[in-house]
């Protein structure tokens, strides 16, 4: 797949529910894949099967009950955008969107 990355400015933005996103059923939980909205930029997110509440620390995953049926994903393209806060904990554009998992 080529990459169409767009180096728009950081910004929280909320693109509702949003299709075309792959989603791969793990032993564990699974992983959301496709382009986000804003940027373009290629994303990743794996959920793992537990508390809504995830897990801490600094390599935390995020976690998802099982009887979910969508989910919020959030760019995670790994291209540095303008105006992002050093404090954000991905490097993405702010972007953010459901995904419907069937």
């Amino acid at each position: 797949m080529s990459e169409q990355h767009r180096p728009v400015p950081f910004a929280e933005t909320d693109f509702a529910e949003q299709p075309g996103f792959t989603v791969l059923e793990l032993e564990d939980g699974l992983t959301i894949k496709g382009s986000c909205p804003a940027c373009f930029g290629h994303t990743s997110m794996t959920f793992r099967y537990g508390t809504p509440q995830g897990y801490k620390g600094p390599f935390r995953k995020v976690a998802v009950p099982q009887r979910t049926r969508q989910i919020t994903v959030y760019c995670v393209c790994g291209h540095l955008h303008a105006d992002r806060p050093t404090e954000s904990p991905e490097n993405g554009c702010g972007a953010y969107w459901l995904v419907n998992l069937g």
